[in-house]
């Protein structure tokens, strides 16, 4: 959080699912709390684009859920991919109706992350509040699923502290990380063969195929 999009000190991940990763940090909320505007979001994805980033991690999301190139959020990702930069972007926290994915992460290019319960907080289930597809124009979202439910991670403002949440937003990190080892072991893969990769090897824990609960 801060005032304005803008980049914290780059740093290599200590631990995590990409450990030694390069980070960067776009801030694009006024506060600890609030909404973004879109025009701040744009601004932080043409920073990291201009930065070489890989991949952007986009732990946020609007409304809408068409999807389909009438927002300039959902164009400004699909424009990204076309670049090379891959997007994976929070579904949403507005389930369990469908249509519920929201925008950017209902857009063509992007990595629509779902949230699903670990073993360990009941076996693996997607929660009720996690956002459900299709888009408006009738395309299954989300993409994949990942840990979600009782996430423990970093307290932002403190050296030591840690925080619990759950949400599509604690979910999302899990596979910017693998998406970053995929690049690791193969920095020539292109977007689209980062998504067969993860869509091809995820384990299904729903029903057969693709679903727009579990991607």
């Amino acid at each position: 959080n801060g005032d304005g999009p803008a980049v914290g000190a780059r740093l290599y991940n200590p631990s995590g699912v990409a450990p030694r990763a390069l980070l960067g940090n776009y801030n694009v909320f006024p506060g600890e709390v609030g909404s973004a505007r879109s025009e701040d979001i744009l601004n932080a994805l043409q920073a990291a684009y201009e930065d070489g980033m890989d991949i952007v991690n986009m732990s946020l999301g609007g409304q809408q859920n068409d999807g389909g190139g009438g927002w300039l959020l959902a164009n400004a990702v699909d424009n990204l991919d076309k670049a090379n930069m891959l997007s994976a972007v929070a579904a949403g926290n507005e389930g369990p109706q469908t249509r519920t994915v929201g925008s950017p992460a209902a857009a063509r290019s992007v990595i629509a992350v779902g949230a699903v319960a670990d073993p360990d907080a009941g076996g693996v289930y997607v929660p009720s509040w996690s956002s459900r597809g299709p888009t408006a124009d009738g395309r299954v979202k989300p993409d994949i699923v990942a840990p979600g439910v009782n996430i423990s991670a970093a307290k932002a403002n403190s050296t030591n502290g840690y925080v619990t949440f759950s949400g599509t937003s604690m979910a999302t990190p899990f596979v910017t990380g693998v998406v970053a080892l995929m690049l690791q072991e193969a920095p020539t893969l292109t977007p689209a063969a980062v998504y067969s990769g993860l869509t091809q090897t995820a384990r299904d824990f729903g029903p057969p195929g693709v679903d727009s609960d579990y991607g």
